[in-house]
């Protein structure tokens, strides 16, 4: 297995991210309580910085997950983390758990808190970018806010290992969740979009409050593409003229085919490309 490139900074220390680990009685790794955000580095920019962090914040607040720094300290952390890696190009990321455990039963009080810079990565093959990627619809579903709000950026993520299984058994790249009555909410770490009549649609319950969402929905207005949030079926991305996933990890990726339905001309979109071509 290839050793990985670049730093990480766990609890203050830096060290090189093939050296970094956790105790096996952290309760991030034990209990899966950890909350986590992911920012790209691009040509030595860290993209959308503040928006990320904060988003970070809200996630551990809602979980309980206390922080060892906030703020412009937290920044500072993720800036020279990225700095060390050497990297212009890299995939980022900031996790906080509970900590080690005095116990595996017992709850812990000593937060843990990781951030670290890798190269930069895709969720989605290279070779699709043009020609785009297969997506189906799995019999998993999202879990209802009752459970845990999908706006905790969070990594219980179970339910999704489970649904790319079944896109691996049925040959396709990705999927996109329904919730329990039957809607489109979001793919693994990726908001999903749909064109009608030159329009961009996206669900608007079940999601994580994307960073990229967010933003193509800037760039729709600076084009002058109307954008909307709206209750959206399976139907509905089947029969879309286009359809696209985004997320930092990948930025706009083309969707051509959903549950063995071409999607528009089953490749990329001219609205799509339009949206891709401003993000990067």
């Amino acid at each position: 297995m290839q050793p990985f490139q670049g730093i990480a900074n766990i609890n203050g220390a830096f060290i090189p991210a093939d050296e970094a680990s956790v105790p096996i009685f952290d309760s991030g790794f034990i209990g899966g309580v950890s909350v986590f955000d992911t920012l790209a580095c691009w040509e030595g920019g860290l993209f959308k910085l503040r928006q990320h962090r904060e988003r970070f914040e809200r996630s551990a607040h809602a979980a309980m997950i206390p922080l060892r720094c906030t703020g412009a300290e937290l920044d500072a952390i993720i800036v020279e983390t990225t700095r060390r890696s050497g990297l212009r190009n890299a995939y980022v990321q900031a996790i906080a758990t509970r900590g080690r455990r005095p116990s595996p039963s017992m709850p812990s009080h000593d937060p843990t808190l990781i951030v670290y810079a890798i190269p930069y990565l895709s969720l989605w093959p290279e070779a699709k970018a043009e020609s785009g990627i297969s997506i189906v619809i799995p019999s998993i579903r999202q879990w209802p806010a009752s459970v845990v709000d999908a706006k905790i950026k969070n990594f219980n993520r179970m339910h999704t290992h489970l649904a790319k299984m079944e896109a691996d058994l049925a040959g396709a790249d990705d999927v996109v969740l329904l919730d329990e009555r039957g809607l489109l909410t979001e793919s693994r770490g990726a908001n999903v979009f749909l064109v009608r009549g030159g329009a961009l649609y996206t669900p608007q319950a079940g999601i994580l409050e994307g960073i990229t969402r967010e933003t193509v929905f800037e760039i729709a207005a600076e084009l002058g593409i109307p954008a909307a949030e709206r209750d959206l079926t399976p139907y509905d991305l089947y029969t879309a003229e286009e359809a696209f996933l985004c997320s930092t990890a990948g930025g706009v990726y083309p969707v051509a085919e959903v549950d063995g339905r071409r999607v528009g001309a089953g490749s990329l979109g001219a609205q799509t490309a339009r949206i891709r071509d401003r993000y990067w």
